[in-house]
Protein backbone atom coordinates (compact mmCIF):
# COMPACT_ATOMS: atom_id res chain seq x y z
CA UNK A 1 0.00 0.00 0.00
CA UNK A 2 1.23 3.28 -0.84
CA UNK A 3 1.93 5.56 1.68
CA UNK A 4 1.22 9.19 -0.44
CA UNK A 5 -1.99 11.39 -0.43
CA UNK A 6 -2.21 13.49 -3.59
CA UNK A 7 -4.26 16.80 -2.39
CA UNK A 8 -0.18 19.01 -2.09
CA UNK A 9 0.42 20.85 -4.88
CA UNK A 10 4.43 20.83 -5.26
CA UNK A 11 6.68 24.03 -4.89
CA UNK A 12 7.99 24.29 -7.97
CA UNK A 13 11.57 26.27 -8.39
CA UNK A 14 13.03 26.68 -11.74
CA UNK A 15 10.60 24.58 -13.27
CA UNK A 16 12.27 21.26 -11.61
CA UNK A 17 10.80 19.72 -8.32
CA UNK A 18 13.42 19.66 -5.55
CA UNK A 19 12.32 17.65 -2.61
CA UNK A 20 13.70 17.31 1.16
CA UNK A 21 12.33 15.10 3.27
CA UNK A 22 11.28 15.89 6.92
CA UNK A 23 13.68 17.85 7.85
CA UNK A 24 14.46 19.28 11.30
CA UNK A 25 15.00 23.00 9.87
CA UNK A 26 15.70 25.01 12.78
CA UNK A 27 18.43 27.80 11.83
CA UNK A 28 20.92 26.17 14.30
CA UNK A 29 21.79 22.74 15.99
CA UNK A 30 23.60 20.26 14.03
CA UNK A 31 21.95 18.25 11.50
CA UNK A 32 18.88 20.93 11.87
CA UNK A 33 21.04 23.54 10.73
CA UNK A 34 22.31 21.51 7.70
CA UNK A 35 18.85 20.96 6.47
CA UNK A 36 18.21 24.63 6.52
CA UNK A 37 20.88 25.44 4.39
CA UNK A 38 19.48 22.90 1.79
CA UNK A 39 16.38 24.33 1.75
CA UNK A 40 17.71 28.08 2.04
CA UNK A 41 20.90 27.50 -0.87
CA UNK A 42 18.98 25.16 -3.33
CA UNK A 43 15.26 26.51 -2.87
CA UNK A 44 14.06 23.07 -2.06
CA UNK A 45 10.19 22.05 -1.66
CA UNK A 46 9.80 21.09 1.70
CA UNK A 47 7.79 17.79 2.09
CA UNK A 48 6.10 17.19 5.48
CA UNK A 49 4.22 14.17 6.43
CA UNK A 50 1.37 13.39 7.84
CA UNK A 51 0.34 10.79 10.16
CA UNK A 52 3.02 8.58 8.22
CA UNK A 53 2.22 9.53 4.53
CA UNK A 54 3.73 12.09 2.25
CA UNK A 55 1.64 13.81 -0.54
CA UNK A 56 2.49 12.18 -4.12
CA UNK A 57 4.22 14.11 -6.47
CA UNK A 58 2.70 16.19 -9.64
CA UNK A 59 5.65 15.98 -11.44
CA UNK A 60 8.70 13.67 -11.79
CA UNK A 61 11.20 14.70 -8.93
CA UNK A 62 14.48 16.06 -10.13
CA UNK A 63 16.07 15.66 -6.57
CA UNK A 64 14.64 14.00 -3.71
CA UNK A 65 16.57 14.61 0.07
CA UNK A 66 15.98 12.62 2.79
CA UNK A 67 18.01 13.30 6.14
CA UNK A 68 16.20 10.46 7.75
CA UNK A 69 16.58 7.65 5.62
CA UNK A 70 15.74 4.99 8.31
CA UNK A 71 12.47 5.63 8.83
CA UNK A 72 9.90 3.18 6.76
CA UNK A 73 8.12 6.24 5.10
CA UNK A 74 10.78 8.21 3.54
CA UNK A 75 12.43 4.69 2.67
CA UNK A 76 9.42 3.89 1.23
CA UNK A 77 8.77 7.16 -0.94
CA UNK A 78 12.65 6.75 -1.98
CA UNK A 79 11.66 3.70 -3.40
CA UNK A 80 8.27 4.36 -4.76
CA UNK A 81 8.68 7.68 -6.65
CA UNK A 82 10.86 8.41 -9.51
CA UNK A 83 13.16 10.83 -9.39
CA UNK A 84 16.25 12.05 -11.68
CA UNK A 85 18.49 11.90 -8.27
CA UNK A 86 17.71 10.12 -4.97
CA UNK A 87 20.15 11.34 -1.91
CA UNK A 88 20.35 10.42 1.10
CA UNK A 89 21.61 11.84 4.77
CA UNK A 90 22.95 9.59 7.69
CA UNK A 91 23.77 11.08 10.71
CA UNK A 92 23.44 8.45 13.66
CA UNK A 93 26.12 6.18 14.33
CA UNK A 94 25.13 2.28 13.12
CA UNK A 95 24.48 1.12 17.14
CA UNK A 96 21.74 3.69 17.33
CA UNK A 97 19.40 2.05 15.28
CA UNK A 98 16.52 -0.54 16.00
CA UNK A 99 16.60 -3.35 13.48
CA UNK A 100 13.45 -1.81 11.70
CA UNK A 101 15.80 1.09 11.56
CA UNK A 102 18.89 -0.51 10.08
CA UNK A 103 16.46 -2.29 7.46
CA UNK A 104 14.83 1.09 6.17
CA UNK A 105 18.45 2.91 6.29
CA UNK A 106 19.46 -0.37 4.20
CA UNK A 107 16.76 -0.12 1.61
CA UNK A 108 16.87 3.74 1.21
CA UNK A 109 20.93 3.24 0.37
CA UNK A 110 20.47 0.68 -1.98
CA UNK A 111 17.77 3.02 -4.15
CA UNK A 112 19.69 5.70 -3.58
CA UNK A 113 21.98 7.41 -5.89
CA UNK A 114 24.10 9.25 -3.17
CA UNK A 115 25.14 8.81 0.08
CA UNK A 116 26.35 11.19 2.74
CA UNK A 117 27.76 10.89 5.87
CA UNK A 118 29.52 13.48 8.09
CA UNK A 119 32.66 11.65 9.38
CA UNK A 120 35.07 8.98 7.96
CA UNK A 121 34.33 6.32 10.47
CA UNK A 122 30.99 6.47 10.13
CA UNK A 123 31.31 6.09 6.49
CA UNK A 124 33.44 2.79 6.71
CA UNK A 125 30.97 1.18 9.11
CA UNK A 126 27.90 1.79 6.70
CA UNK A 127 29.60 0.74 3.73
CA UNK A 128 30.19 -2.70 5.36
CA UNK A 129 26.72 -2.72 7.04
CA UNK A 130 24.79 -1.45 3.88
CA UNK A 131 27.40 -3.09 0.90
CA UNK A 132 27.43 0.25 -1.09
CA UNK A 133 29.18 3.51 -1.10
CA UNK A 134 28.91 6.03 0.93
CA UNK A 135 30.45 10.10 0.81
CA UNK A 136 32.02 12.13 3.57
CA UNK A 137 31.11 16.00 3.73
CA UNK A 138 32.25 17.04 7.33
CA UNK A 139 30.07 19.27 9.11
CA UNK A 140 31.14 22.90 9.29
CA UNK A 141 30.65 26.54 11.15
CA UNK A 142 28.17 28.76 10.22
CA UNK A 143 30.84 32.19 10.76
CA UNK A 144 28.02 34.26 10.81
CA UNK A 145 27.16 33.05 14.08
CA UNK A 146 30.16 31.26 15.67
CA UNK A 147 33.29 33.69 16.39
CA UNK A 148 35.13 34.65 19.40
CA UNK A 149 33.51 37.53 21.71
CA UNK A 150 34.66 41.05 23.18
CA UNK A 151 34.72 41.01 26.62
CA UNK A 152 32.56 43.91 26.60
CA UNK A 153 29.88 41.43 25.10
CA UNK A 154 31.09 39.18 27.24
CA UNK A 155 30.23 40.94 30.48
CA UNK A 156 26.64 42.49 28.63
CA UNK A 157 25.56 39.08 28.30
CA UNK A 158 26.28 37.73 31.69
CA UNK A 159 24.62 41.00 32.90
CA UNK A 160 21.26 40.02 31.51
CA UNK A 161 21.66 36.71 32.75
CA UNK A 162 21.99 37.19 36.32
CA UNK A 163 25.52 36.08 35.86
CA UNK A 164 28.90 37.34 37.77
CA UNK A 165 31.77 38.87 35.82
CA UNK A 166 33.88 37.08 37.88
CA UNK A 167 32.61 33.36 37.44
CA UNK A 168 33.81 30.90 35.19
CA UNK A 169 31.12 30.12 32.84
CA UNK A 170 30.44 26.20 31.29
CA UNK A 171 27.76 25.52 28.70
CA UNK A 172 26.08 22.48 27.87
CA UNK A 173 24.53 23.10 24.45
CA UNK A 174 21.30 20.80 23.03
CA UNK A 175 18.65 18.37 23.41
CA UNK A 176 18.09 17.08 26.91
CA UNK A 177 17.99 13.56 26.76
CA UNK A 178 19.69 10.33 28.04
CA UNK A 179 21.80 9.96 25.09
CA UNK A 180 23.06 13.78 25.59
CA UNK A 181 24.34 13.10 29.12
CA UNK A 182 21.16 14.05 30.99
CA UNK A 183 22.67 11.63 33.88
CA UNK A 184 26.04 13.16 33.80
CA UNK A 185 25.18 17.07 33.55
CA UNK A 186 22.76 16.43 36.38
CA UNK A 187 25.62 14.69 38.83
CA UNK A 188 27.99 17.72 37.86
CA UNK A 189 25.43 20.02 38.98
CA UNK A 190 25.49 18.93 42.41
CA UNK A 191 29.34 18.69 42.08
CA UNK A 192 30.15 22.29 41.26
CA UNK A 193 32.75 24.64 43.13
CA UNK A 194 32.33 27.87 44.08
CA UNK A 195 33.06 29.86 41.29
CA UNK A 196 31.71 27.54 38.70
CA UNK A 197 28.40 28.70 36.61
CA UNK A 198 26.85 25.88 34.63
CA UNK A 199 24.59 27.35 31.68
CA UNK A 200 22.23 24.87 30.24
CA UNK A 201 21.06 25.85 26.45
CA UNK A 202 18.40 24.05 24.96
CA UNK A 203 16.20 23.89 21.92
CA UNK A 204 12.39 23.78 22.59
CA UNK A 205 9.97 24.00 25.56
CA UNK A 206 9.24 19.88 25.63
CA UNK A 207 12.59 19.54 27.49
CA UNK A 208 11.85 22.52 30.23
CA UNK A 209 10.74 20.16 32.68
CA UNK A 210 14.25 18.07 32.19
CA UNK A 211 16.02 21.61 32.59
CA UNK A 212 14.40 22.21 35.73
CA UNK A 213 15.49 18.99 37.02
CA UNK A 214 19.09 19.75 36.59
CA UNK A 215 18.85 23.33 38.14
CA UNK A 216 17.07 21.82 41.02
CA UNK A 217 20.52 20.27 42.16
CA UNK A 218 21.76 23.39 42.08
CA UNK A 219 19.54 26.48 42.12
CA UNK A 220 22.27 29.09 42.71
CA UNK A 221 24.96 28.10 40.22
CA UNK A 222 22.61 26.59 37.29
CA UNK A 223 21.09 28.96 34.64
CA UNK A 224 18.86 27.83 32.26
CA UNK A 225 17.93 29.64 28.51
CA UNK A 226 16.08 27.79 26.40
CA UNK A 227 16.90 29.05 22.91
CA UNK A 228 15.43 31.72 20.78
CA UNK A 229 15.44 30.44 17.09
CA UNK A 230 16.10 33.95 15.55
CA UNK A 231 18.99 34.86 18.29
CA UNK A 232 21.84 35.58 15.94
CA UNK A 233 24.15 36.31 18.86
CA UNK A 234 24.76 32.73 20.05
CA UNK A 235 25.16 32.25 23.86
CA UNK A 236 28.31 29.43 23.28
CA UNK A 237 30.51 32.82 21.84
CA UNK A 238 30.18 34.35 26.08
CA UNK A 239 31.14 31.01 27.47
CA UNK A 240 34.66 30.29 29.12
CA UNK A 241 34.19 26.31 28.40
CA UNK A 242 31.67 24.38 26.45
CA UNK A 243 30.89 20.72 28.14
CA UNK A 244 29.53 17.93 25.86
CA UNK A 245 28.95 15.38 28.06
CA UNK A 246 27.29 12.90 25.09
CA UNK A 247 27.03 9.09 25.29
CA UNK A 248 27.52 8.52 21.65
CA UNK A 249 27.46 10.93 18.63
CA UNK A 250 29.14 10.84 15.10
CA UNK A 251 30.40 14.31 14.34
CA UNK A 252 29.50 17.10 16.75
CA UNK A 253 28.81 20.53 15.09
CA UNK A 254 28.48 22.40 18.36
CA UNK A 255 32.24 21.08 19.23
CA UNK A 256 33.59 23.00 16.29
CA UNK A 257 31.17 25.92 16.51
CA UNK A 258 32.92 26.28 20.38
CA UNK A 259 36.30 26.05 18.67
CA UNK A 260 35.31 28.35 15.82
CA UNK A 261 34.30 30.78 18.64
CA UNK A 262 37.41 30.18 20.78
CA UNK A 263 35.86 28.49 23.58
CA UNK A 264 37.67 25.42 24.79
CA UNK A 265 35.83 21.83 24.59
CA UNK A 266 36.02 18.85 27.53
CA UNK A 267 34.04 15.72 25.99
CA UNK A 268 33.10 12.56 26.59
CA UNK A 269 35.01 10.18 24.34
CA UNK A 270 31.49 9.75 22.75
CA UNK A 271 32.94 9.19 18.75
CA UNK A 272 35.92 8.25 16.94
CA UNK A 273 35.81 11.45 15.07
CA UNK A 274 37.54 13.06 17.87
CA UNK A 275 40.40 10.50 17.44
CA UNK A 276 40.51 10.91 13.72
CA UNK A 277 43.68 13.74 13.64
CA UNK A 278 42.58 14.78 9.77
CA UNK A 279 39.22 15.36 10.85
CA UNK A 280 39.93 16.98 14.43
CA UNK A 281 43.60 18.10 14.70
CA UNK A 282 43.15 20.48 17.75
CA UNK A 283 45.56 20.78 20.81
CA UNK A 284 44.74 18.71 24.07
CA UNK A 285 44.63 22.03 25.93
CA UNK A 286 41.57 23.05 23.48
CA UNK A 287 39.59 19.50 23.07
CA UNK A 288 39.93 17.35 26.27
CA UNK A 289 38.27 14.01 26.08
CA UNK A 290 36.91 12.10 29.07
CA UNK A 291 36.68 8.13 28.41
CA UNK A 292 34.47 5.80 29.49
CA UNK A 293 35.33 2.71 31.17
CA UNK A 294 35.81 -0.45 28.46
CA UNK A 295 32.78 -2.15 30.03
CA UNK A 296 30.42 1.18 30.09
CA UNK A 297 32.24 1.48 26.29
CA UNK A 298 31.30 -2.09 25.57
CA UNK A 299 27.74 -2.17 26.64
CA UNK A 300 26.86 1.39 25.01
CA UNK A 301 27.85 0.14 21.63
CA UNK A 302 25.04 -2.40 21.95
CA UNK A 303 22.32 -0.12 22.49
CA UNK A 304 20.11 1.56 20.72
CA UNK A 305 19.38 5.51 21.36
CA UNK A 306 16.83 5.09 23.15
CA UNK A 307 18.41 2.56 26.16
CA UNK A 308 21.48 4.90 26.13
CA UNK A 309 22.23 5.01 29.64
CA UNK A 310 24.66 4.80 32.24
CA UNK A 311 24.95 2.89 35.33
CA UNK A 312 25.15 5.34 38.19
CA UNK A 313 28.84 4.56 39.64
CA UNK A 314 29.70 5.50 36.19
CA UNK A 315 28.08 8.78 36.40
CA UNK A 316 29.54 9.79 39.49
CA UNK A 317 33.19 8.86 38.17
CA UNK A 318 32.62 10.59 34.58
CA UNK A 319 30.85 13.79 37.16
CA UNK A 320 33.80 13.87 39.09
CA UNK A 321 36.50 13.51 35.99
CA UNK A 322 34.87 16.02 33.99
CA UNK A 323 35.02 18.65 36.99
CA UNK A 324 38.16 18.13 37.65
CA UNK A 325 39.11 18.91 33.58
CA UNK A 326 36.97 22.47 33.81
CA UNK A 327 38.54 23.74 36.90
CA UNK A 328 42.32 22.57 35.49
CA UNK A 329 40.68 25.21 32.84
CA UNK A 330 39.16 27.57 35.24
CA UNK A 331 41.50 30.37 34.89
CA UNK A 332 41.53 33.48 32.82
CA UNK A 333 40.90 33.31 28.87
CA UNK A 334 41.21 36.09 27.26
CA UNK A 335 40.19 38.12 23.46
CA UNK A 336 43.84 36.91 22.36
CA UNK A 337 43.56 33.41 23.69
CA UNK A 338 39.80 33.27 22.06
CA UNK A 339 41.48 34.33 19.06
CA UNK A 340 43.76 32.22 18.36
CA UNK A 341 41.63 29.21 19.17
CA UNK A 342 39.28 30.74 16.56
CA UNK A 343 42.34 30.43 13.93
CA UNK A 344 43.47 26.92 14.33
CA UNK A 345 39.87 25.59 14.06
CA UNK A 346 39.57 27.69 11.41
CA UNK A 347 39.50 24.96 9.00
CA UNK A 348 36.05 23.88 10.22
CA UNK A 349 34.26 27.36 9.15
CA UNK A 350 34.56 26.95 5.17
CA UNK A 351 30.88 27.14 5.10
CA UNK A 352 30.63 27.90 1.20
CA UNK A 353 32.93 24.62 0.89
CA UNK A 354 30.05 22.79 1.99
CA UNK A 355 27.67 24.08 0.01
CA UNK A 356 29.33 23.82 -2.97
CA UNK A 357 30.52 19.71 -2.05
CA UNK A 358 26.65 19.52 -1.20
CA UNK A 359 26.08 21.11 -4.70
CA UNK A 360 28.04 18.51 -6.53
CA UNK A 361 26.59 15.69 -5.01
CA UNK A 362 23.26 16.96 -5.31
CA UNK A 363 23.76 17.18 -9.26
CA UNK A 364 22.52 20.95 -8.87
Amino acid sequence: MSLFRSEFMVPRYDKKVRILLNPRSRPVYGQDFMARQSLEQFKIGLYDADQGSFPSPLARPSLIVSQNPDSEAESIFLAEVEADRRVIHCHLQWPYLDPFQKYWLTQSAHVADVRITPAEFLAKRLREETGVDWVTVQNVVDGSRFYPSKRAERLAFRSKHGISESEFVVIVVGRIESAKGLQVIRSLAKKLITGLRLLVQYPHERFDKLAESIKAQNPNQVTLLRDGDGDLDRPIRHADLLLSPSLMEVAPLVALESLASGVRVVATDSTPFYSDEASFAVASDDLALVPFVEPVRSLLKRCSRCELALPEVEVERLAQTILGEIVIRAGSWDDLDRQGLAARASRYADLDGHRQSLSNLYGM
